[in-house]
Parts: C-alpha cells; sequence; structure tokens
C-alpha cells in the first residue's frame, strides 16, 4: 500500500470515529421528540367518556318551589338526539358505607329501548329499582316500591315529574327525603336542555318530600 492510500485510509477512519459520538447523541434526542410530541396530541385531545348517548337535557330540580342548583347536584350533559344508554341513581352501602352523606348517589346503566319518551323511561327504570346482580353489589333505592309514574312533561326546560301518593307514604327524616330527591333528581340532570325539575304528587307540589 503506497504512503499516501494510507494516509486516505487514516483520514477515513477518523472521520468515521468522530461521527459516532454524534449519532449517539442525536438518535436519543430524536426519539425525545417524537415521545414529546405524541404526549402533546394525547393532551391536546384527550378521550371523553362521560358522555351518555340520549335524546332529552341536562337538569336543575325544583321541588316545591325549592330549586337545587347545579352547585349541590353535579349536572352532566351527555349529547345526541337518540338515547342508546342512561343512567339511574341509587344509594350504594360500599361507596357511602358509613351514610354521613345522605343524598350521595352513584350511577348504573341501562340501554333505552327507544320505545317512548326518554324522560318517562328512565324514571319508571327509577322505580323498579337496582337490578339483583347490582343489589348485590351493594346498589338500594330509598323510594318506596308501589309508586306510580303518573306524568312526565319538559316544559321550556322545566321537567315536571308527578308521581302517584306512594312517593311519599311512611318517609321518615330528612336523610331519606333528601336520598329520594337526589335520586329522581340526578336521574333526570343527566338530560340535555332540562333546566330544571319539580316533583309532583297527585299533581300538587307544594309541600312535596319536605323534612
Amino acid at each position: 500500500m503506497s504512503p499516501t492510500d494510507s494516509r486516505r485510509k487514516k483520514k477515513s477512519v477518523k472521520r468515521k470515529s468522530q461521527t459516532y459520538p454524534w449519532l449517539v447523541l442525536l438518535i436519543p434526542a430524536f426519539l425525545v421528540l417524537v415521545l414529546g410530541y405524541l404526549l402533546y396530541r394525547e393532551h391536546e385531545n384527550p378521550p371523553d367518556d362521560t358522555k351518555i348517548p340520549y335524546q332529552s337535557a341536562p337538569i336543575e330540580t325544583e321541588e316545591s318551589s325549592e330549586t337545587i342548583s347545579e352547585d349541590t347536584l353535579e349536572t352532566t350533559a351527555p349529547v345526541g338526539e337518540i338515547t342508546r344508554e342512561y343512567r339511574l341513581f341509587f344509594g350504594n352501602e360500599d361507596f357511602n358505607s358509613s351514610m354521613a352523606d345522605c343524598d350521595d348517589v352513584f350511577p348504573v346503566f341501562r340501554e333505552s329501548s327507544g320505545g317512548e319518551d326518554i324522560l318517562k323511561e328512565s324514571l319508571r327504570a327509577l322505580l323498579d329499582g337496582p337490578s339483583s346482580k347490582e343489589a348485590g353489589q351493594g346498589y338500594y333505592t330509598s323510594l318506596n316500591p308501589g309508586i306510580t309514574l303518573l306524568d312526565c312533561r319538559n316544559e321550556g326546560g322545566t321537567v315536571y315529574a308527578d308521581f302517584s301518593s306512594d312517593l311519599e307514604r311512611n318517609i321518615a327524616g330528612s336523610c331519606q327525603i333528601m336520598a329520594v330527591r337526589a335520586q329522581i333528581i340526578r336521574t333526570l340532570l343527566q338530560f340535555e336542555g332540562v333546566e330544571n325539575v319539580v316533583v309532583l304528587v297527585e299533581g300538587a307540589s307544594e309541600d312535596i318530600l319536605q323534612p
């Protein structure tokens, strides 16, 4: 090998050895940039698991001239024009074991039959109480058995839910009253477009479900 070829080979080896440290630095930096971009995209477009399809609107409640605001009971405003799934709210012995919060209620899911107005359907399902499986998971209702839904209508964002007199039969104490109201109110509050709820018994709203 000539001296010239030897010098060229040494220069080529030297250039390659100088390139490797840059590669070691550039590859991790590239991976960090890609990971940062993916995290940014995920932050900008988080998954939305809170919305439930249905047909009506979210509600507040006003029973016997008394309004329960969104600050008191959380409002969920799902989207959609056709109801596929909705929630019912019941007490739960496991989630609220001390029973310290009388109006603590927790959701279970139902699929809409699509056969009637979603407000009426959800209230009738609520009156049926939790399923045997749900009861085994600690869910219970504070509503009396045998209650009949007489009417449920939405007038300009205010829902009037009219029940038979069984709604108030043998209800003892403010805690049970709060639980009954919370179950009805939260079940209706999920529906989009409902702004207020009035609970009636046999067409009357005055002094209904008062402690």
